[in-house]
């Protein structure tokens, strides 16, 4: 009767532990949820600001290659104005469109594939989309990349996750020190024997 009351014990201690550990794995995702959605406002927030930026400046000038239009006959020193607006146009175009390709890297959910890759351009790619997302912003940053770094093999979006988290530690550690400098370097030293 005995073993019989421990088994039953044992039993509902064993559910209700089981229960237990499904609420918290439950309350787990819902705060990785929340967690990846204030993150995906914050990235759209400053995706938004940094893509509007060369978009009115692109607008505008539409807008005034029009009104010089509608003013009158066209001279020489309009045409000459209108190929420098239409330079700046493709300008802020083109730079729309890296910022875009970049966040579309970024966000791309691949397989890890091993391959060769250059530490210091991931660097640079990983440093453009901090400041796009705003990661980095009050925070200087000082490089000293070492250019004849030797090819590393590995997962680059992987490789580029943890990038983007040092960075993002480092600028949220200097978040409340005005004039916060994050030293970034890159090294090699070849060993003998």
């Amino acid at each position: 009767e005995r073993k019989r009351e421990e088994e039953e014990i044992t039993h509902r201690l064993e559910q209700m532990v089981a229960e237990r550990t499904r609420q918290l794995k439950e309350t787990h995702e819902k705060l990785l949820h929340q967690d990846k959605m204030a993150s995906l406002g914050k990235l759209a927030a400053s995706v938004v600001h940094e893509i509007n930026n060369p978009i009115a400046g692109t607008l505008n000038l539409i807008l005034l290659i029009k009104r010089i239009l509608t003013e009158g006959p066209l001279q020489d020193k309009d045409i000459t104005q209108f190929k420098g607006y239409l330079e700046l146009m493709e300008t802020e175009t083109r730079r729309t469109s890296r910022i875009v390709s970049n966040l579309l890297a970024f966000a791309r959910q691949s397989k890890m594939q091993f391959q060769q890759m250059d530490l210091n351009q991931l660097i640079e790619k990983t440093l453009v989309i901090s400041s796009i997302m705003g990661i980095i912003n009050g925070v200087k940053v000082t490089k000293r990349l070492q250019p004849d770094l030797p090819k590393v093999v590995g997962s680059e979006d992987q490789l580029q996750q943890v990038f983007m988290n040092m960075v993002s530690n480092a600028a949220e550690a200097m978040e409340n020190s005005p004039g916060g400098i994050l030293k970034i370097t890159t090294h090699y030293e070849e060993q003998n024997g």
